[in-house]
């Protein structure tokens, strides 16, 4: 699933949900590092601030206090 998600997103590069789906599965699959490190680029590139969006995750209770995308 992993390989037919990331050819689908080097396809359409424009495809957002392709790209979100690539991440989710690196997280589920352990690969917490790097789904981090795309998450941080994917960011970047869609102008995300990403310390903003932690925040209010977190007050809103849907990331944990600690771990690897805290």
């Amino acid at each position: 699933a992993l390989e037919a998600v990331r050819v689908a997103k080097e396809l359409d590069s424009d495809r957002r949900d392709a790209e979100i789906m690539y991440l989710t599965l690196l997280a589920e699959l352990g690969q917490e590092a790097e789904a981090l490190s795309g998450i941080e680029a994917a960011a970047e590139r869609q102008e995300v601030d990403l310390a903003t969006l932690r925040l209010d995750s977190r007050r809103l209770g849907h990331l944990r206090t600690r771990g690897p995308f805290s």
